[in-house]
């Protein structure tokens, strides 16, 4: 009877593996507009490796920009429009550019390197987190908030529309019941300027109002979502290695929460794990490979690449190292032929 189960154990196994491998490898979904979208990235992101798929980006409107190292006119004129949008709209939007087609990540460094776009903070993605149905390589996609699928098209045709789309959203954060006393607007606006900690104090005030009471634990709700994900998000950068990421989520937390109780102990525990000495080690590191990324980003100069290759000859076994030995790669790649 044991040996029947046995074999009978064996036979599916061998029937569901098949299946299972092909589970694994599925690829990203196909969708269409109105459809919502969700996909775990294969590859971490070049400069923000701490988000791990499009679940991590919702609450705020996604804008994604399809290409490849192939369209030219992509590389030279929309994928700059991509990085001064994020830079115009800053944590307000996500903003992805995604690689369609098969080119390596080393292909893509070099492009991207050449082009002195590397260093924007955009997500650039080296997978397509989703195939559009009816859409071109260089299409212009949008998410809404809650990840659905809103429209798509051509740069140049959609542009405009997703510009005002994101106004929209926006408003839409921010918008509060009519009536509402400026010291609730104040309390928006303050969280909008990463002053949590006065936020949260006027939000509070709010809680038992009979009229507004409502409102303000809507926004208190909210709000602590977003924080809760940034200590998460800071939380996977110390795992990665990537103290530098740590660094300016920290900052950005710890100035803007001033010790707040409710987040206090969770800070203050990443904090702490932050400064110990092989993170130090790690931190130290990303500081001498922060001022080499500067001067590569300013000018390709031949010398670089050479740099780089020290500070991570110098520095073996660290994250630092690695993206330094990336960075020369991609420098001598990006090169002028001789």
């Amino acid at each position: 009877m044991n040996m029947r189960r046995l074999l009978l154990s064996c036979v599916l196994l061998c029937l569901c593996a098949p299946f299972a491998a092909a589970q694994k490898k599925k690829g990203p979904p196909r969708v269409k507009v109105g459809d919502a979208v969700d996909y775990v990235f294969q590859t971490p992101a070049w400069n923000a490796p701490e988000f791990r798929g499009l679940a991590d980006l919702r609450g705020k409107p996604v804008v994604v920009q399809f290409w490849s190292p192939e369209q030219t006119a992509v590389v030279e004129t929309d994928l700059p429009k991509l990085v001064q949008l994020k830079k115009t709209w800053g944590g307000e939007v996500r903003v992805i550019a995604a690689r369609f087609g098969e080119a390596g990540a080393d292909e893509l460094d070099k492009v991207l390197l050449s082009n002195k776009l590397l260093n924007a903070d955009v997500l650039w993605l080296y997978e397509a987190p989703f195939v559009l149905e009816g859409g071109a390589a260089d299409s212009l996609a949008l998410l809404t908030p809650d990840g659905k699928l809103e429209r798509f098209g051509k740069p140049a045709d959609v542009r405009d529309a997703v510009y005002a789309r994101l106004a929209e959203f926006q408003l839409e954060a921010q918008k509060l019941p009519d009536g509402a006393p400026s010291k609730l607007k104040k309390a928006v606006d303050a969280y909008a300027k990463h002053e949590y900690a006065a936020a949260f104090t006027v939000l509070r005030e709010f809680e038992s109002d009979k009229k507004f009471g409502e409102t303000a634990k809507g926004l208190l709700a909210r709000y602590k979502l977003e924080l809760d994900l940034d200590l998460e998000l800071a939380d996977r950068a110390l795992e990665l290695g990537r103290i530098d990421r740590v660094d300016l989520i920290l900052g950005r937390l710890n100035d803007g929460l001033k010790a707040h109780a409710q987040w206090k102990p969770r800070l203050d525990e990443i904090g702490r794990r932050a400064e110990a000495e092989a993170v130090q080690k790690e931190r130290a590191v990303y500081k001498k490979l922060a001022a080499l990324e500067k001067k590569l980003y300013e000018k390709l100069d031949k010398a670089l690449p050479k740099a780089l290759d020290e500070l991570a000859d110098a520095n073996p076994g660290t994250k630092a190292a690695e993206r330094a030995k990336r960075l020369a790669a991609a420098a001598r790649a990006a090169l002028p032929a001789k």
